[in-house]
């Protein structure tokens, strides 16, 4: 599995769908205590408005630059 910029493609997930995510530094530091610079969290991605909730921002895709699904969860 590799990254994906969101500049190149968006999800094509029809259900809400939990995925890792990097941010962006914007510089602004608006929730989190230090800036942060491409940090790797897990956001979910909601299709029926094309975007990403992440950290109670419903329309998080302004923080997101690359986005990739997570794995399949492991067999016993």
């Amino acid at each position: 599995m590799s990254w994906i910029s969101v500049e190149d493609r968006l999800p094509e997930f029809k259900e809400e769908t939990v995925l890792h995510v990097l941010l962006k530094d914007d510089g602004i530091d608006f929730w989190l205590p230090a800036r942060y610079d491409q940090l790797l969290e897990k956001a979910w991605w909601i299709p029926q408005r094309e975007t990403f909730a992440y950290d109670g921002v419903e329309n998080a895709l302004h923080l997101i630059t690359h986005w990739m699904p997570l794995p399949n969860p492991p067999i016993k």
